[in-house]
């Protein structure tokens, strides 16, 4: 819903998102369309978090792009944690 789409933008951009563009929906008045690329990782619980948002009204859809680097924090904590799990067997 239209009234959402801050919220929906601040979300995606907490997940890393990049926001690409927003357009009014050809299918339903009073929606607008948000084009986004996010992480894969970071969308993992994003379901729950726009219906919570939309009061269920908001949908997505997702599909993979491409592989890109990942941020060096991100990569620090992927390093620690298959240490961790290596160092456990």
């Amino acid at each position: 819903p239209d009234e959402n789409t801050g919220d929906i933008m601040g979300e995606l951009n907490k997940r890393r998102g990049r926001i690409a563009g927003t357009d009014q929906s050809p299918d339903r008045k009073g929606y607008t369309v948000v084009e986004a690329e996010v992480p894969s990782a970071e969308m993992s619980t994003y379901a729950i978090q726009l219906r919570a948002m939309t009061q269920g009204r908001g949908t997505y859809t997702f599909e993979f792009l491409r592989y890109e680097e990942a941020p060096a924090n991100i990569v620090q904590k992927v390093v620690e944690e298959a240490k961790k799990n290596a160092s456990e067997e």
